[in-house]
């Protein structure tokens, strides 16, 4: 396994653990970040994964929508794009991101 998926693996599932943590009726708060609730954030985050796979010409397939399942999302999108990184060849594609060329 690279460096990158077992970091990868190890920060999906600290952002997990977060998720995991808000009570079910709590989606609809304020978070930390202005203007944006519980269930914003996580949004942000999957669809933020969506776009990294699209750099590599994948997709993110079929995953439960955040509005009605927030920490199901998530944990389908962290899969599908750690997937990707424990796939030796996968993990290799390079792409230009917003940083220039990079793995």
């Amino acid at each position: 396994m690279s460096e990158a998926a077992e970091r990868y693996r190890r920060l999906s599932t600290a952002f997990a653990d977060k998720v995991a943590a808000v009570p079910g009726g709590s989606w609809s708060n304020q978070s930390p970040c202005a203007k944006w609730t519980a269930r914003d954030v996580v949004r942000h985050v999957v669809d933020t994964q969506g776009m990294f796979l699209k750099f590599i010409d994948k997709q993110m397939g079929d995953i439960p929508s955040v509005d009605a399942d927030p920490a199901g999302a998530w944990d389908a999108a962290r899969a599908r794009v750690q997937a990707n990184l424990d796939d030796p060849a996968a993990a290799k594609v390079e792409f230009d991101g917003f940083f220039g060329r990079q793995p």
